[in-house]
């Protein structure tokens, strides 16, 4: 099951960049896996879209997840990034995640997670040329619940990505 459930966040996080692309759409009828909603105006483009199936319901995009709600630190000023967010809700998992970003110092971003995270989560830092990143982890992979952050830096943006898996 954790394998699936992983396998799941890593191919929404591979897919939140398209979604939070600005597109127009039109709703359209519920397709046979479940119903599919996206909220679309003439002058907007799709912010959220939402698919309920009889195996659980995904929600990704604009605001699909508040960061402080997640058990983890924020870190002050950061802002929602255009990758977005997505929430995973299935009958024995659920996944959450939310990227957020600032122009601050990558060294002083990976502070703060260090001075706010429980002490030897953090589980790599790797710096090449102008990019870097870092990760801190606050579980075992044998745990029910794992909490992740996720710190990059590329372009002068430093890109945090929060994330909150749960098994039954």
């Amino acid at each position: 099951m954790r394998f699936g459930a992983a396998l799941m966040l890593v191919a929404m996080i591979a897919l939140l960049p398209a979604c939070a692309k600005k597109s127009t759409t039109e709703n359209g009828p519920a397709t046979t896996a479940g119903a599919t909603t996206a909220a679309a105006t003439p002058e907007s483009s799709v912010q959220q879209a939402t698919v309920q199936t009889d195996q659980g319901k995904v929600v990704m995009g604009k605001d699909a997840v508040d960061p402080s709600k997640l058990g983890l630190p924020v870190y002050p000023g950061a802002t929602p990034s255009d990758a977005g967010s997505f929430s995973i809700q299935g009958k024995d998992s659920s996944a959450q995640a939310v990227t957020i970003e600032t122009h601050d110092p990558f060294d002083k971003v990976v502070a703060f997670y260090k001075a706010n995270m429980p002490a030897g989560t953090q589980s790599f830092q790797a710096y090449s040329g102008s990019e870097a990143s870092a990760q801190f982890v606050t579980a075992k992979s044998n745990d029910k619940s794992q909490k992740q952050v996720v710190i990059s830096q590329s372009n002068g943006v430093v890109k945090i990505t929060l994330l909150v898996g749960t098994n039954q």
